[in-house]
């Protein structure tokens, strides 16, 4: 944003967002929106658009992409995932 490339920063910071948990997406969104490098390119139609993007990364056991995470997976028993044995990558309990 700061050489004036104001297409590549919005793509970029995109990016950022959609590569944020859920859980920590409101968080960078604020320091994106208070970041002084960022200032002139946070009063455009473009930030705002870009700002309402959402994460893409799968939590828990591949299924919880929400800012609830695991507690709201309707997977989740206790620590652990109802499908714990079909599935060996389940990280419920473990982030």
């Amino acid at each position: 944003a700061l050489v004036g490339d104001d297409a590549r920063a919005l793509k970029m910071l995109k990016y950022c967002f959609e590569g944020t948990p859920a859980p920590w997406l409101d968080t960078t969104k604020a320091n994106a929106k208070s970041c002084p490098d960022l200032n002139a390119l946070a009063k455009t139609d473009g930030f705002v658009k870009v700002c309402a993007t959402q994460s893409k990364v799968k939590m828990g056991c591949g299924g919880c992409s929400t800012k609830a995470g695991c507690g709201g997976c309707s997977k989740k028993t206790g620590t652990t995932c109802k499908d714990k044995d079909k599935k060996a990558t389940c990280q419920h309990g473990k982030h």
